[in-house]
């Protein structure tokens, strides 16, 4: 009965031992391979009678057999009944894998080890996707720690949980400055009705767009900066919100002073006596001074869409083409500047159909990347046939080309 017995259960765990979903394997305590199921065959690549005459490290990964002597030697010297542990196998083509070691001792009645049972589950696929993970991480961190723009998050109730290596010194600041401080807190006081309603409007449509605002710096002084993110949420529960500021502030600057200097020349322009125009290279008018109701008798909006054969008469119109296309030969065969002032005497035509002569002083215009995109003539003056300067004729009174 007993050997039946003992025969059963040599049974059951021979059958266990081969059905098993995860490779298997019989382990002598000086690591020879005593018996292997068909898993570990297949995991490893050899034939059962090939592993049997191999031994445990042999199949190792050598950076990998110290911990494993290790954890051989606790389990011997009863600090430990079993072991886990992720490692590396060789595979018979030459491939290294990852696999699950599970180690248990069995030792006889006496207690003297016998053979380590060991359980192999290959979890190659997501040791790669652990390391693909872990590379994206520190990828994503160096560039949020290194990018010049701040990148920030904020909790439900709009307090700064995380800012980048780039917020220390903005405004200022330093990190600790910053988080744990509501995001308000930093913010122009013209500014925060406007965060309040684009921040509450974000969280109830789920899409937050771009911004800018005002923000305030530890001395005092107004920077600009430019928000752009996007809602968090976590099973569909609103978590917080992470985003990027881009600090606009000498973009702003500069705006302002171009929206300074542009009225300060719409204003000088809009009040001067003579014409001041301008056109763009398809010789059509992109700016005309009001003075041009008392010089032709038009006004501002009718003088805009004249072409330059509606106001200049044809001997005039020749001159102007002509000296154009001389200023950009030039300009294209010596590289000139483009800022060079031609002097000219036009011809021009009154709403009337009377003629007025006038001196004007053109000059091509460029553009921020240095090309051509119009030119300005200044001041345009009416003259006597004589040249002595005079005031410019109204519609009133024109100067005629016959008087002329």
């Amino acid at each position: 009965r007993a050997e039946e017995a003992l025969r059963e259960s040599e049974e059951r765990f021979r059958r266990a031992f081969e059905q098993a979903a995860t490779g298997m394997a019989l382990v002598s305590v000086d690591g020879r391979v005593l018996q292997v199921n068909k898993v570990c065959c297949e995991v490893l690549g050899y034939s059962e009678q090939e592993l049997k005459s191999m031994t445990w490290q042999a199949i190792s990964h050598a950076d990998d057999l110290d911990i494993i002597r290790e954890h051989i030697g606790r389990v011997l010297a009863g600090e430990m009944e079993s072991y886990q542990l992720e490692k590396r196998f060789v595979h018979k083509d030459g491939h290294v894998l990852w696999g699950h070691l599970t180690s248990s001792l069995l030792s006889d009645a006496n207690g003297r080890p016998l053979y380590f049972i060991s359980q192999i589950q290959d979890v190659t696929e997501r040791k790669r996707a652990e390391e693909a993970m872990q590379m994206s991480e520190e990828k994503y961190r160096d560039l949020v720690e290194n990018i010049n723009d701040v990148i920030y998050e904020v909790d439900p109730s709009g307090r700064i949980t995380y800012v980048n290596e780039a917020a220390e010194g903005v405004g200022s600041y330093s990190r600790s400055d910053i988080i744990g401080r509501l995001f308000t807190d930093l913010l122009h006081p013209g500014d925060l009705q406007a965060f309040t309603d684009n921040f509450r409007g974000a969280i109830s449509s789920g899409f937050a767009s771009p911004n800018e605002y005002r923000l305030l710096s530890k001395t005092g002084e107004t920077l600009w900066f430019r928000t752009n993110g996007r809602i968090v949420f976590k099973e569909d529960r609103f978590i917080g919100f992470r985003g990027i500021l881009t600090d606009i502030t000498e973009r702003k600057r500069a705006e302002e002073a171009l929206r300074e200097s542009e009225e300060k020349y719409r204003l000088l322009a809009d009040n001067a006596t003579d014409v001041i125009w301008t056109m763009d290279m398809n010789l059509r008018f992109t700016y005309v001074s009001p003075s041009v109701a008392q010089l032709r008798g038009y006004s501002v909006e009718e003088a805009m869409v004249q072409r330059p054969e509606e106001f200049l008469t044809p001997a005039s119109l020749e001159l102007a083409k002509k000296t154009l296309a001389e200023e950009l030969e030039r300009e294209e065969e010596e590289h000139n500047e483009l800022i060079r002032p031609r002097t000219l005497e036009l011809e021009q035509i009154c709403k009337d159909g009377s003629t007025v002569w006038t001196e004007a002083n053109i000059t091509l215009l460029q553009d921020h990347k240095t090309s051509r995109s119009g030119f300005r003539a200044s001041p345009a003056i009416s003259r006597s046939a004589g040249g002595r300067r005079r005031r410019c004729a109204s519609y009133h009174a024109p100067w005629s080309r016959a008087q002329a």
